[in-house]
């Protein structure tokens, strides 16, 4: 679509009374200061959307007397009369006073005003109205195409952001791996994730196998210090076969004594078969008793991972607090040294008043010979007066030259330092909240502190609870069992051989002691087996986290070939204008920005000529993507020497000291004064 100014007629809007203006295809408005250049462009703005060129609807539309009073009881109004790809449209917007006669009041008052809208000199209602400028022309895209200091002076940098990456389009997964196939491997993994939550989850899981890598030294200390070193088990063995072989041999002397000794043997046999019993509930029993202290160690584990985890969060706070109290000082310093820059533009603006004083003061004077006071030669008597005049016109207008130069510069001293005053606030701002984050972090790790001051108690409430003895608690049947056996020994006679009975007792002894000495064996293997059980699982992490570590740097080689390729993609679209899509921070990391730069300097450090230019090739641009075409109202004019090649209506604004009205140029007429 394309959108053409052909004629704008103003009545009674603004500072003008009755203006009509007829536009080409580049139409140049020339005038003074304050004549009425960028009133044209407001009205432009006002018929289609209700604003001003600046976007303000609560800007002042009625004229204004001298006495700056509002002109009241006329009818307001602006006419666009528009091609719209060949078909011509008339577009008014009337502003009317509603003057009201109140009750009891002689004279009626004004109440508000109402707006009427016609299209092609037909009535129509504001949301048709509005509806049909939106069918034309949407309020953003207008002021993107009509305006070329619009992008890159108000719109926010993410929006400009998003404009570009919708007119060069993002990139696909599949678009980077063919230009780098390394990393292919990341295809898979990002078919149902963004690379950020991918990143995300990976740095998780690192986390996450850190913390267990780091729990596994101690695990295996812990089961290291409950494995007996010291006992030659194959030794034991061998003494438990020795002694149950005399053993063997003395029960067998015992047995083959006197027949008498027959009947003690069967006793002997039930009170033989009666302890092993018991023996069998004692250790069921202790087993039982100990049951508890399993619970209690457990918990003591679980209370030394989160100590671990607590101080583990109180170092990283600490680190926090330093590198926000870095920041600080960063930002203090940065102060500092925007504010010497204010101090030297306010000297500066001190010494341009001074100046500004001393040239205003200045006047000419002519001596009473007539001596011209620039060539100090005398004027003929009849030249005086002309020659007079045109020396004073000459004075004047050197005079306010040098007026203006220092009121611009003053002005732009002035808005530097209002610049640099808001960067300061942000500054501050910013302080404030690395003051905040620091006190918030200071309480995180008092809290936490707090925390393992509590679990460090509650542990070593638990650490002498398990060194206490354990309690086992005699069953009925242990009792019973004991008391058999104590009627038993009773009953039961001593051979007579009495060396024999205390070689079998000495025997016995042993072999109890030696046969709980080899139990000990059971529970080193079952030692080793969990050691290598640990050292297998750690094995298992540091793979793990070797493979993660390395699909963290794969993730992060492809953003890097993203920002690269994506910058080329829309820097391709433009000539001379290029874009900084992101910046690289201080880790290493990459964060979204949106910069202008022209011929590879900044937009903001750039001429006005070559913003202007910039703005136009912008608009070039975005103007063929949305394939819209608007009028282009272009400001300050006079600083471009040449503009760049565009398709769009261009209407210059041009700031000319002798033009005290409007005067306009254009194609198709050629010059008219208003």
């Amino acid at each position: 679509m394309k959108i053409t100014l052909k004629q704008l007629i103003l009545k009674n809007f603004r500072g003008v009374k009755d203006l009509t203006v007829d536009f080409g295809d580049q139409t140049s408005i020339f005038g003074a200061n304050a004549t009425g250049k960028t009133t044209i462009f407001d009205a432009f703005t006002f018929v289609l959307f209700g604003k001003d060129s600046s976007d303000r609807s609560d800007f002042e539309v009625k004229p204004l007397t001298q006495d700056n009073q509002v002109m009241h009881g006329l009818d307001y109004s602006v006419t666009a009369v528009l091609d719209i790809d060949g078909d011509i449209y008339k577009i008014s917007r009337v502003l009317r006073e509603k003057w009201t006669k109140q009750k009891g009041e002689a004279e009626k008052v004004l109440t508000g005003n109402t707006t009427e809208y016609l299209i092609n000199d037909v009535p129509v209602q504001m949301k048709d109205f509005n509806a049909k400028i939106e069918e034309w022309a949407e309020n953003e895209t207008f002021k993107l195409l009509t305006n070329p200091q619009y992008f890159n002076k108000i719109l926010p940098w993410q929006k400009r952001r998003s404009i570009l990456l919708e007119i060069a389009g993002n990139l696909t997964t599949q678009e980077i791996v063919e230009k780098e196939p390394k990393f292919a491997h990341l295809t898979k993994l990002l078919e149902k994730t963004e690379i950020d939550s991918f990143r995300l989850s990976l740095r998780n899981q690192k986390n996450k196998i850190n913390e267990e890598l780091k729990k596994i030294p101690v695990r295996i200390d812990e089961v290291n210090s409950t494995i007996d070193v010291t006992t030659d088990f194959e030794q034991v063995r061998q003494d438990i076969a020795k002694y149950t072989k005399d053993l063997e041999e003395v029960e067998a002397k015992l047995l083959n004594e006197a027949e008498t000794y027959k009947e003690m043997a069967n006793l002997q046999k039930i009170k033989y078969t009666k302890m092993a019993e018991l023996e069998t509930l004692k250790h069921d029993a202790e087993r039982n008793a100990n049951k508890p202290l399993e619970a209690i160690k457990a918990k003591v584990q679980n209370i030394e991972f989160s100590i671990s985890k607590f101080k583990s969060e109180t170092e990283y706070g600490k680190q926090k607090i330093v590198t926000a109290q870095k920041r600080i000082e960063e930002l203090t310093k940065f102060v500092t040294m925007r504010r010497e820059e204010t101090e030297k533009l306010s000297k500066e603006n001190d010494l341009l008043r001074e100046e500004w004083k001393e040239e205003s003061k200045k006047q000419l004077v002519f001596e009473d010979e007539f001596i011209c006071p620039l060539c100090k030669q005398p004027l003929p008597p009849d030249q005086k007066e002309e020659k007079q005049k045109e020396l004073e016109t000459t004075f004047m207008a050197d005079k306010k030259a040098k007026l203006d130069a220092i009121t611009s510069k003053g002005l732009h001293n002035k808005n530097l330092i209002e610049g640099i005053e808001k960067e300061i606030a942000g500054f501050f701002a910013s302080i404030e909240t690395f003051k905040q984050e620091i006190q918030q972090t200071q309480e995180s790790i008092k809290s936490a502190e707090l925390k393992i001051q509590d679990l460090e108690k509650e542990k070593i409430g638990l650490e002498i609870t398990l060194k206490e003895p354990v309690k086992v608690v005699k069953t009925e049947k242990q009792k019973f069992l004991e008391d058999e056996i104590e009627k038993l020994n009773i009953l039961i006679v001593e051979p007579a051989s009495s060396e024999l009975q205390t070689e079998k007792k000495t025997l016995t002894v042993k072999l109890d002691c030696l046969k709980e000495t080899l139990t000990n064996e059971t529970r080193n293997k079952k030692a080793y087996e969990r050691i290598d059980e640990l050292k297998d699982n750690e094995r298992n992490l540091s793979t793990l986290l070797a493979d993660i570590e390395s699909q963290e740097f794969l993730c992060e080689e492809f953003i890097r070939t993203k920002v690269d390729m994506l910058e080329e993609k829309i820097n391709k679209l433009f000539k001379n204008v290029k874009f900084k899509m992101f910046n690289t921070l201080i880790n290493g990391g990459i964060e979204e920005t949106c910069q202008t730069l022209i011929n590879g300097v900044p937009y903001s450090d750039a001429n006005n000529a070559a913003k202007i230019n910039a703005g136009l090739e912008i608009i070039n641009v975005i103007s063929k993507h949305y394939q819209r075409s608007f009028p282009v109202f272009i400001d300050n004019r006079e600083s471009v020497t040449k503009i760049i090649p565009t398709d769009c209506q261009i209407a210059n604004l041009i700031v000319s000291e002798k033009d005290k009205t409007l005067r306009i140029v254009h194609e198709n007429i050629s010059e008219e004064v208003i």
